[in-house]
Order: C-alpha cells, then sequence, then structure tokens
C-alpha cells in the first residue's frame, strides 16, 4: 500500500512515482522490472530502464535519462576493443554511448578468438593497434578484417577474410619488410607495388 494505492510489487510503486526513500531498501529486485529499453544513467552506470537503476540503490533524482557521459566525443582513443549487438567498438565507452548496457557488452571482438589467433599465428612480432570487421572496400576485393598492426613503430594495415585466413589480391607472401609508398605502410615491396602502382617505394617505413 502506498498514497492509498495498492500494488502487485515495490517495483510497481516506485515506477508509479514512489521515492526509494519510501520503500524497503534492496525489496525492489530485477525480477519485477520491465524489459523495456528506456536506457538512464546513475553512479556513472547505464542501465536498461529506471526500475533496474532503483533497484541498483539510486535515488529517483539522482537518475538521469539515456546511457551515461561521456559520450564518443569523451571517450579516450584508447584501443580496448569490445562487442555489443553484434558491432565492434574500440572500448567500453563508444560502446556504451551508442546505448549498451553494461552488463551485455563482451571484451575484444565479435567472434574475436578467431581473428586474434590468425592475427598472433601470422605476425607474431606486430602489436594489434585496431581491427575493423565487416570491412568492405571495393578496391580491395572482398576483405572481411581490416587489421592494423604496429612493426616497432611502423603501422600497416593488413587484411585477413571472414573465415579469418591473411587475405591479399596481391599474390605476395607475408614477409615483413617495410615499404613506403605514398605515404603509406605497406608489408613489403611486393604489397607496395601491387597496392600502390605508379607511386615512388622507399625502403623503409615512411617517416
Amino acid at each position: 500500500m502506498l498514497g492509498n494505492n495498492t500494488y502487485n510489487n515495490l517495483c510497481e510503486a516506485i515506477q508509479a512515482g514512489a521515492d526509494s526513500s519510501d520503500v524497503e531498501a534492496g525489496a525492489c529486485c530485477t525480477d519485477d522490472c520491465s524489459e523495456d529499453f528506456n536506457p538512464v544513467c546513475w553512479n556513472d552506470v547505464t542501465y536498461e530502464n529506471e526500475c533496474l537503476a532503483l533497484c541498483a540503490g539510486a535515488d529517483a533524482s539522482e537518475i538521469t535519462p539515456g546511457a551515461c557521459s561521456p559520450c564518443e566525443d569523451d571517450c579516450s582513443d584508447e584501443y580496448v576493443p569490445v562487442c555489443w549487438n553484434g558491432v565492434n567498438y574500440d572500448n567500453e565507452c563508444l560502446a556504451l554511448c551508442d546505448g549498451a548496457v553494461a552488463s551485455e557488452i563482451t571484451q575484444g571482438i565479435c567472434g574475436g578468438d578467431c581473428i586474434n589467433d590468425a592475427i598472433s599465428n601470422t605476425f607474431p612480432t606486430a602489436t594489434v593497434v585496431s581491427i575493423v570487421s565487416g570491412y568492405s572496400n571495393v578496391g580491395y576485393g572482398n576483405a572481411f578484417y581490416a587489421v592494423t598492426l604496429d612493426f616497432s613503430g611502423a603501422e600497416v594495415v593488413v587484411y585477413f577474410d571472414e573465415d579469418c585466413n591473411y587475405y591479399t589480391m596481391c599474390d605476395c607472401d607475408t614477409t615483413v619488410d617495410i615499404q613506403c609508398a605514398g605515404s603509406t605502410n605497406y608489408l613489403n615491396n611486393c604489397e607496395a607495388e601491387c597496392q600502390a602502382p605508379g607511386e615512388t617505394i622507399t625502403s623503409g617505413p615512411c617517416s
């Protein structure tokens, strides 16, 4: 009973406008909340809806509508990839800004075991800078993953297909001998000649 009204459960009372101080702490549990996706922010955590935030201990006056700030412009450039709803994000902040719920985010890229294993097996000395999945570029065939790798300070983009096999239209091997052509680094001279026809090629990374 609240305000001369009877509710089936405490969550319904809170959703009807009750302040959390009017109900028993912890009595409202997530099983009683709806599955509606109307994200709110409380204490720097994004919840699917207000009921779930209240169940976590929020006071109604502390809850703000929408996913938590900071959003895209305020997120760092740190590359700690996460997956949400089948989409890759460079870090968790960017996923949250896009409407993700923290509990639904998984660490690493979507289906990441396949591509991460392929990268480490093909280029064991490289450090992964970024992985773009679902990559599509008419000028470079049907590569699915565009992977930026760092070889001792020289960043190079290489490609893998949807099955995580190294992909090249140039019939080149995976020898790492960085070449510069048109201000872009290429894995080796074969890739530079193929991908940058007509450009002057110099040995070593671009300065």
